[in-house]
């Protein structure tokens, strides 16, 4: 459980995150899967997984439960919520296509380092058998 400094966390909205995490890290998984891993009552998760299954946060394939698609929409309105990471775009490909090389650019949040934009220059060596 995440730690918060001066303020108490909703349980409830803990709870589903936790679930979500397990099946980021995870992938595709069973309830009981899910429940052992939190040490939770596969009741307490199902309501969860159904209520983050009505809201397409989760989607099911057979019995078990992956994370749903509607996560890369938000995580793309996250990337681009600043005009300087679409700016930034056109400035990596054109520091790969001057150097090269890979180019990448990297903004931190909470801690951690997330690639907003990534560009490769096609130099391979071609080579005559």
């Amino acid at each position: 459980m995440p730690k918060t400094k001066g303020s108490a966390l909703i349980q409830t909205t803990a709870t589903s995150f936790e679930i979500i995490h397990v099946l980021q890290e995870n992938g595709p998984c069973r309830l009981s899967a899910i429940a052992s891993e939190l040490g939770m009552p596969e009741s307490t998760v199902h309501r969860h997984l159904n209520t983050l299954h009505s809201l397409r946060y989760v989607s099911r394939c057979g019995p078990k439960y992956q994370i749903g698609l509607r996560f890369a929409r938000l995580g793309e309105a996250a990337r681009t919520r600043d005009p300087a990471f679409r700016q930034a775009k056109d400035y990596v490909r054109e520091v790969a296509e001057e150097t090269g090389e890979r180019a990448q650019f990297v903004v931190e949040d909470h801690g951690l380092g997330l690639m907003t934009s990534s560009s490769v220059v096609d130099n391979s060596v071609s080579r005559s058998g």
